[in-house]
């Protein structure tokens, strides 16, 4: 639907986003599979499976250069966050998705209410 609304997004930003997104996973498999000399699958041993579902419906939001932006950006600011409230209260695991969704909030009001950001 967002497709529809948005003439400037198309399907192909989509599969180009969604292979993105792959590339990354498999990097993180390949990254822990050498430092741990064995196949490591990275769902649910360092990022979770709903971490990643969330990145796949996000795709159609973006084109290419802006969701790779959102990417690394909203990872570092989940870092940030983390160790923040890490200082503050130890927990061990990070709540990527639920952290994401707030950037991501913050990013489309920006983007869409007040026309701040221009990224397609």
């Amino acid at each position: 639907m967002i497709n529809y609304i948005f003439e400037e997004l198309s399907f192909k930003d989509t599969i180009y986003n969604i292979g993105f997104i792959a590339v990354n996973i498999i990097g993180l498999s390949l990254y822990f599979s050498i430092k741990n000399k064995k196949f490591i699958n990275p769902i649910d041993e360092s990022i979770g499976l709903g971490d990643i579902l969330f990145f796949l419906a996000i795709t159609p939001l973006f084109t290419l250069k802006p969701f790779i932006v959102f990417f690394v950006v909203s990872l570092l600011l989940t870092l940030l966050f983390y160790s923040i409230v890490n200082a503050i209260k130890k927990t061990s695991t990070i709540p990527l998705a639920g952290y994401l969704s707030i950037f991501l909030m913050a990013f489309l009001i920006i983007r869409d209410v007040f026309k701040i950001i221009q990224t397609y």
